[in-house]
């Protein structure tokens, strides 16, 4: 009966597909296990909110926090500014909520105000006063976030290439919200990023760095880290779940630029396609009270990584220029 033979095949193609997807399943699973044994966390941990923050500290004297941007780890940091900040500063570096080794709170969405928060409250669990708070790209937002939220617990920002107006993100409101709810989804999230996320994504990965670090070249390192650890179902979920809610965090948060009171130095590459500084941080320059703006010729977004001594120079020149305000 053609009938019956249609449902036979159709009960045949089901069954590949679930055969197909625990396999692929099972070996997402092993790519993470075998990721995070080659990249074991390499610092300590604290705990806020039953959630558990992965950072490093090292030096002594003023507190200098540093926030990673999207997707990223605190390795952004340990293998560009950190040792170079650590020898006339503390230097600190959290992997934010869901990257890297840190985990990622029950009640989502991840925000940049939860994200502020929970460092913040990190920050104060360590007994760390008055910090300078570095943040690249979203980690710039996240530093916006935390001197409004905090603007008598901050000395001062220095933001690397910051990701901070919601119009000159490319992709539009409706479709950010839409796709980049996905893998945090019922049942269908857990199966886009346990079976084609983490056993597939890492091949992406590369073309994405490659596209932040342009026009200069790749840090070999970094790269490995992050074609590793990236792909892991938890840490793309996170991503995912950030990005869904980041245009709307902007809009609210860039109505209160021209109230913050720290002081800040910009750090921009002029060749950065992610936060254009005509789009990005240029603008922001001309808003916040007690700004000033750093341009880099011939660099792109990852500023620390191109050109870790201005970036240095500037935390240097910030904390002297608190230092001289007590």
């Amino acid at each position: 009966m053609p009938g019956s033979r249609w449902r036979r095949r159709a009960a045949i193609a089901l069954l590949s597909l679930v055969f197909l997807l625990v396999l692929l399943w099972i070996y997402g699973n092993r790519k993470t296990h075998e990721s995070e044994a080659a990249y074991p966390p390499i610092g300590r941990f604290v705990s806020v909110d039953s959630v558990r923050l992965h950072y490093v500290l090292q030096g002594s004297g003023r507190p200098v926090v540093m926030i990673h941007g999207s997707d990223g780890l605190l390795q952004d940091f340990t293998l560009t500014i950190f040792d170079s900040v650590a020898s006339f500063a503390q230097a600190i570096a959290f992997d934010r909520p869901g990257h890297g080794y840190s985990g990622r709170p029950d009640d989502w969405p991840l925000t940049l105000a939860l994200n502020a928060r929970l460092i913040y409250d990190a920050v104060e669990k360590l007994g760390i006063v008055q910090p300078i708070i570095v943040g690249h790209s979203y980690g710039g937002a996240v530093a916006l976030q935390y001197a409004l939220e905090y603007p008598n617990d901050i000395a001062g920002l220095v933001l690397l290439s910051p990701a901070v107006y919601a119009d000159a993100l490319p992709i539009g409101r409706t479709g950010a919200t839409l796709v980049m709810s996905i893998p945090n989804a019922p049942i269908i999230g857990p199966i886009l990023t346990h079976c084609l996320i983490a056993p597939l994504f890492g091949l992406g990965v590369e073309a994405g760095i490659k596209a932040s670090f342009d026009p200069n070249p790749v840090t070999p390192a970094y790269a490995q880290i992050m074609k590793a650890l990236m792909p892991r179902p938890s840490q793309f979920s996170a991503w995912a779940d950030e990005s869904a809610h980041f245009r709307n965090d902007l809009d609210s948060l860039e109505e209160h630029y021209g109230e913050m009171t720290a002081p800040a130095i910009i750090v921009l590459g002029q060749s950065d396609q992610i936060a254009p500084f005509d789009l990005e941080g240029g603008l922001l320059a001309q808003v916040l009270g007690d700004c000033e703006l750093v341009q880099i010729p011939n660099t792109g977004h990852m500023v620390h990584h191109a050109a870790p001594g201005v970036v240095v120079a500037n935390i240097r020149k910030m904390l002297h220029a608190v230092a001289g305000k007590k």
